[in-house]
């Protein structure tokens, strides 16, 4: 299964909750410039699934599932940087703020996506 196979769009609000973490944290290979470019974010976000949801409390938002992991999450920018969200189910520990390894797998792979999206090399 390919990358792009493995991430699906769904349907609206689906995967919404709270800020579980920023785009730089899941990305490190990301210039602060890129991990903070909110129009770059979107611009992936648009090649791989289209429109965005109609904006919330954010400014877009797209809930997106991944099925090697069966986790799902949602891309999405509010007033400050690209994010991403879930619940606290996405936590090994809410209290430390620690994501499961799973979730933290998920949300880097799907960032690679969007990096490679946007260069042009996307499987």
């Amino acid at each position: 299964m390919g990358k792009k196979d493995r991430f699906k769009r769904l349907p609206a609000k689906e995967a919404m909750g709270f800020r579980i973490a920023l785009r730089r944290d899941v990305n490190k290979t990301l210039s602060t410039s890129k991990s903070y470019d909110t129009i770059r974010f979107l611009k992936g976000l648009k090649i791989l699934f289209g429109e965005p949801d109609e904006p919330g409390d954010n400014r877009f938002s797209y809930s997106i599932w991944d099925s090697r992991n069966d986790i799902k999450f949602e891309a999405f920018a509010g007033n400050s940087t690209p994010s991403y969200g879930g619940g606290i189910y996405h936590f090994d520990n809410i209290n430390t703020a620690k994501l499961r390894t799973d979730v933290i797998e998920s949300l880097s792979d799907f960032d690679q996506l969007l990096e490679e999206v946007l260069r042009g090399f996307a499987k």
